[in-house]
């Protein structure tokens, strides 16, 4: 039978809560956060990293974020990455929850759910209209608490290029760990399926190029632009988010007939040691349209354009599975790595009180995975 606390307990609780001081963030905090981010991530980011991911963002013009301070420092800190969905023809301001971190010393004292209120109490009335996320297992069930809810799992596709560079658990790019143990057997079932690679049309060609060409991408995106809800795309939004000073970024531009029918970006980026190119965006965004062709020739060029890359990555909405298998990529959904680790979970909490309408978006239900399309562009990789 657990015991209510002492007094003395209180007394103490109460002191430990008053040395903490839970606030909105302000433009000096920005080097104690890139401290925390180093303490918690055990990698550390620069400051023009920062001003990219928060302060550049195009969609608010201050940084959305709660933090925690004691002593001068910080010691947690709660951003919301600002992005606009796509909803049923309309579009809707949202908010997407990213490095959310707490201090390891300053763990199991209340710190996440002082920040958590202090964030939802602080949106409850704002523009914003829906928190969506992609949370650790550790901040899953606290997200729960709060109610958020389960979309799914996303699944993941890995084509491994050098299985040796992976098998070090040192080295493993930031990948889960399962991945880079079965580097070596995947990709001797990659070679096994390469027999059932998705044609290419003689009459496509596909050009590089070296900057995102932002108008261009605008302009596919709304040649198909998705019913269902996603991360709706201007030209605002291609000048902001590939511009990561960690990344390489590269487009690929598909035609035919020198008419442009669609497009990809990659984005390179070494970690510990691995170089990861991530396909991040594809467009149109309509992988069960009548597109095939074109998607399985940008693959192809990506595939095609790089030697150095160890690993690449792809979110499973944006391609179809046809040309992902077929070019040689592997589902995490899918046995072996089905049965090791994790897959990416999905979750949403509408910004107001989470009843009634509030689960409604353009009249869709945004707990619907059927509902989503999403590529690595709408989440919160860095």
């Amino acid at each position: 039978m657990s015991r209510p606390p002492t007094q003395t307990g209180q007394t103490t609780l109460q002191k430990q809560e008053s040395e903490y001081q839970v606030r909105g963030y302000r433009p000096d905090d920005r080097e104690s956060f890139l401290s925390l981010y180093e303490s918690v991530w055990e990698r550390g980011q620069t400051e023009a990293w920062f001003e990219w991911r928060f302060e550049a963002n195009p969609y608010d013009d201050g940084v959305e974020m709660v933090v925690v301070e004691r002593d001068g420092e910080l010691v947690g800190a709660e951003p919301c990455l600002p992005f606009r969905l796509g909803a049923g023809g309309t579009r809707v301001s949202v908010l997407q929850p990213a490095d959310w971190i707490v201090h390891p010393d300053h763990r199991r004292r209340g710190l996440f759910t002082r920040m958590t209120e202090r964030t939802l109490d602080r949106h409850e009335r704002s523009r914003y209209d829906l928190y969506y996320n992609f949370p650790t297992d550790v901040l899953l069930p606290g997200l729960d608490s709060f109610g958020w809810r389960v979309v799914g799992e996303r699944p993941t596709y890995y084509r491994i290029e050098r299985p040796a560079r992976l098998v070090d658990a040192k080295a493993d790019g930031g990948l889960p760990r399962h991945v880079a143990k079965l580097a070596s057997p995947l990709s001797r079932l990659q070679l096994r399926v390469r027999d059932k690679l998705a044609s290419v049309p003689d009459d496509i060609t596909v050009e590089r190029y070296d900057e995102v060409p932002s108008r261009l991408f605008t302009t596919l995106y709304r040649t198909g632009a998705p019913s269902k809800l996603h991360v709706a795309r201007d030209e605002a939004f291609y000048d902001w988010r590939f511009e990561n000073p960690a990344w390489e970024s590269t487009a690929f531009v598909a035609r035919r007939d020198g008419r442009p029918v669609g497009g990809l970006v990659a984005c390179r980026e070494v970690l510990k040691g691995v170089t990861c190119t991530r396909i991040v965006d594809v467009q149109p965004m309509d992988p069960d349209g009548d597109r095939t062709g074109v998607y399985a020739a940008l693959v192809e060029a990506v595939l095609s354009d790089d030697t150095a890359t160890d690993v690449y990555k792809v979110e499973g909405d944006v391609l179809p599975t046809q040309v992902l298998t077929g070019c040689g990529f592997w589902s995490d959904a899918r046995f072996p790595l089905s049965k090791l680790g994790r897959r990416t979970v999905h979750v949403v909490r509408p910004t107001g009180s989470p009843g009634g309408d509030r689960w409604r978006l353009g009249g869709r239900d945004p707990t619907d995975p059927d509902h989503w399309v999403l590529s690595l562009a709408g989440q919160d990789i860095a």
